[in-house]
């Protein structure tokens, strides 16, 4: 009876390993494209930006890990702007005025959107804050970080890896 246990264990651990695995790694696909309007009123469109390394940033001003990384995301912008970077921070929900104090406040110079309704969140199968996207020139997802953990250094590691 108990090497059956094990056995289911095993099994158990094994599968949640893998689809671990295939969830925390992004399918290289291309990204959905799309149009919101930014926190100034222009519409800004994903598909202006082809032939540039993209990041795209799901956030909100109450997510603390989320509020960690801006700093960190602004430092990354200013170093690689004139390299082609391009940093899009699509706010989650938040009310158009508190983004804009809330940016003002910080001086970042990245363009902030707003996805009022998630609708470009969940076709980016977001489903937790903060989550970052990383777009190659060729338009394809390359990776996907969750949870709060980027930083200036690592940011810059990955494009220069996409160029």
């Amino acid at each position: 009876m108990k090497q059956k246990y094990r056995a289911c264990w095993l099994l158990a651990a094994t599968l949640l390993c893998c689809s671990y695995k295939l969830s925390s790694e992004p399918a290289i696909s291309s990204a959905p494209d799309f149009t919101l309007p930014d926190i100034k009123g222009r519409t800004v469109d994903l598909r202006n930006f082809g032939g540039q390394p993209v990041l795209i940033h799901f956030w909100a001003t109450w997510c603390k890990p989320c509020v960690k990384e801006m700093p960190e995301i602004e430092a990354a912008y200013q170093a690689l702007k004139d390299r082609g970077f391009i940093v899009l921070a699509i706010n989650t929900g938040d009310r158009i005025d508190k983004v804009r104090a809330f940016v003002e406040s910080r001086h970042f110079t990245f363009p902030v959107l707003l996805d009022k309704r998630w609708e470009i969140a969940e076709r980016y199968n977001i489903i937790g804050l903060p989550v970052s996207i990383f777009i190659a020139p060729d338009g394809r997802i390359r990776h996907e970080i969750q949870g709060g953990t980027l930083t200036a250094a690592a940011i810059a590691d990955i494009v220069m890896k996409m160029e």
